[in-house]
């Protein structure tokens, strides 16, 4: 089988059909002081490498992991806030494109991609973001679009659209578009169809983009 899923405790989960059973990997930390907060083997999202299939790409709340499928070995990359050099930010979400970068959703520091080529982070900031007088901003669900576009899911901030190669960050759906009477917009989920569009989940409603 070909079913791969993030589990909370148990890292990456790849269910075995004709055996109707799942196994397990994850790569234990060498020091219990290099984890977040919110411990080493949970996995947030995958993603499949599009230059390389037998690559997955897993978000966790400790970095960024490569798992190759058929050595069944990882490779980790964590990324420290910037306030602080020695603590770990976790990763929400993956998402890859047919270009080296690989993009990351995050609580606080927002969009973050990783070159798969020099291993390097780097963060993008958005400047009408919901905190007063900050550049933070959530990415709790990021989707590539095409060629030139990711769709970000920013909670309170909206829906917000990023353009790969100027780096420029715009909201789409924000709360002043709701009904009168609407508490918040709450941005979580993306989901992109080839036939109906894209579909974005809110807290009160789900919204449909037709392309």
């Amino acid at each position: 089988g070909h079913i791969w899923v993030g589990t909370k405790e148990h890292g990456l989960g790849h269910y075995i059909e004709d055996q109707d059973r799942f196994e397990y990997f994850y790569l234990k930390n060498p020091s219990p002081d290099d984890v977040s907060k919110r411990g080493p083997v949970v996995v947030s999202d995958i993603a499949i490498d599009r230059q390389d299939p037998n690559i997955l790409w897993l978000s966790g709340y400790d970095g960024l992991y490569a798992f190759d499928k058929k050595q069944k070995i990882f490779e980790r990359h964590a990324y420290y806030a910037a306030e602080s050099k020695k603590q770990i930010t976790p990763f929400l979400a993956v998402e890859t494109d047919f270009t080296s970068q690989i993009w990351l959703g995050t609580w606080s520091d927002g969009l973050v991609s990783f070159d798969k080529n020099t291993k390097t982070f780097e963060s993008y900031p958005y400047h009408d973001a919901d905190v007063p007088n900050t550049t933070r901003y959530q990415a709790i669900d990021v989707k590539s679009l095409n060629d030139t576009t990711l769709y970000l899911a920013s909670r309170n901030a909206g829906l917000l659209s990023f353009h790969k190669r100027t780096h420029t960050i715009h909201s789409l759906l924000t709360n002043d578009m709701l009904p009168d009477g609407s508490s918040g917009i709450d941005i979580q989920q993306i989901s992109i169809t080839p036939d109906a569009g894209v579909f974005i989940g809110g807290n009160y409603y789900l919204y449909q983009q037709h392309a």
